[in-house]
């Protein structure tokens, strides 16, 4: 009796640790994934000051790029869990981050030449999906600045990766600050024309995005540079050499994750598309309610890249119940997180709201009335949305992203889809229906992740192993 008592005050006394670790590290990555958000509004928000026209065309370039973005960032981040992984084995892992990250540089450079020839040749596109000719001619006129931006912000989640597994993470508070702050001066010098510079108009929010994520890259490199415990990775050692088992590990972990990011906006774009279709009362109530969710989501997105690290630590030294803890804290620390900001979007809708339009205004009645109604929905979505966040960082730091890509395929393209089109027109219940689709969508993904972590002895073939308390009070795993 007196032993199962101990067991358990050190597993909880190991739990409190984990706790204290995962929040160290998740919080600059939080932060900085807030501030980020802010750059691509701050890009919008210039566009508005000039004509509707300005506008309608910087939302169509920069919902193409956030796409691409999007996809590319989802196969470059396969270092994270990998870096995690070997820092966790013992011994010296030098050599083995240092090429993790150098072909990770290198994928960032081969995933850019196609995504750049989409970007650069994508007016046919809109032509095709008949967007006016005005607004799709000054999208690609934006994009021709925009894409260039696309490597850089790569290369910044590569180094990211590495800073933030070393305990450096904020590194990435930095990087996006300096980034967000460039991003607004050089959207009024390029856009107004200042400083004897021609003044480029909604051409000019291009330039200022990428100066933005070449600015965060910099900072992340310079970190990199200038920090001396990272200098033993000697990162610039023959960069441009193809090490091929790493490299075809980064892409075997990294296009499953990529196709997966690939699915979510997918959803949210058929969405975006119904409520259209459905009026502009709908389409403009969606648009504050998911710029609220969106937002909401960079906390659980950032404990769970606190998750990869801390899991994929764990699977490195091949320890079955350091794992369990790192998923079993970051999950009820995220939920815990949501849980907070749902009841706030919930009770307060029109505080949220107010951010976007004046809920007082009689011209904005309809508006906010649906509004309200997506954002009741919307709480719902944020909760089940970071169980499925959290639980997908916790096998990614498996480095387990096959099989999670067919799960969320199934969730949001059997499920999610055709259950939103349905509650939406043939049961009439417009808007809300297809709010309802993307909560079944995503609960489904969530259920069938959960039970596949539950299932992780099977993944990582581990054998859980009694533990024991140290001389200097920490944990450790039985052995012999």
């Amino acid at each position: 009796m007196q032993n199962r008592k101990l067991v358990h005050a050190r597993c909880e006394f190991g739990l409190s640790l984990e706790y204290r670790d995962l929040i160290r590290l998740s919080w600059p990555l939080i932060v900085a994934n807030l501030v980020m958000t802010g750059i691509n509004t701050i890009a919008l928000m210039f566009l508005g000051r000039l004509s509707p026209s300005s506008l309608a065309a910087g939302i169509l370039a920069f919902s193409s790029y956030s796409a691409f973005v999007f996809f590319s960032s989802g196969l470059v981040m396969a270092t994270l869990p990998m870096i995690a992984r070997a820092m966790g084995k013992s011994g010296n892992a030098t050599d083995e981050v240092r090429t993790i990250v150098q072909q990770g540089i290198l994928s960032s450079l081969i995933i850019c030449v196609p995504m750049w020839v989409g970007l650069w040749n994508i007016e046919s596109f809109y032509h095709w999906v008949g967007q006016p000719q005005e607004v799709a001619k000054l999208a690609s006129e934006i994009m021709r600045y925009l894409l260039w931006g696309l490597l850089p912000y790569l290369l910044f989640c590569v180094l990211r990766g590495l800073l933030a597994n070393s305990g450096l993470a904020i590194w990435s508070i930095y990087a996006a600050i300096a980034g967000i702050s460039v991003n607004a001066l050089v959207a009024w010098i390029a856009m107004y024309g200042k400083f004897g510079i021609p003044a480029l108009h909604a051409r000019g929010v291009g330039i200022a995005v990428f100066s933005a994520h070449l600015t965060m890259f910099a900072v992340v490199l310079i970190a990199v540079v200038s920090i001396p415990r990272l200098h033993v990775y000697r990162l610039a050692k023959h960069w441009w050499r193809i090490d091929w088992p790493t490299f075809q590990k980064v892409w075997t972990i990294g296009f499953p994750a990529a196709v997966t990011q690939g699915f979510e906006l997918l959803i949210f774009n058929v969405t975006m598309l119904t409520m259209g279709a459905l009026g502009e009362t709908a389409l403009a109530a969606y648009a504050i309610a998911i710029q609220v969710v969106i937002t909401a989501y960079m906390v659980p997105a950032g404990i769970g890249q606190g998750i990869t690290i801390r899991v994929g630590n764990a699977y490195g030294s091949e320890d079955h119940e350091a794992i369990s803890r790192a998923g079993k804290s970051g999950l009820i620390l995220g939920l815990a997180c949501s849980g907070f900001i749902a009841l706030g979007t919930l009770f307060l809708p029109d505080l949220f709201i107010s951010i976007y339009v004046d809920p007082e205004s009689p011209a904005n009645a309809a508006v906010v009335e649906t509004a309200r109604s997506f954002l009741l929905l919307g709480s719902i979505f944020m909760l089940v949305d970071s169980a499925q966040t959290l639980f997908s960082g916790m096998l990614r730091g498996l480095q387990d992203t096959k099989v999670p890509m067919l799960l969320n395929a199934f969730g949001y393209c059997c499920i999610g889809i055709p259950a939103g089109l349905v509650l939406a027109f043939p049961m009439k219940q417009s808007g809300v229906g297809m709010w309802g689709g993307l909560i079944l969508g995503i609960g489904t993904v969530a259920l069938l992740i959960r039970h596949r972590w539950a299932s992780r002895h099977r993944i990582v073939n581990i054998s859980p192993s009694p533990i024991h308390t140290g001389l200097d009070g920490s944990l450790k795993k039985e052995v012999g």
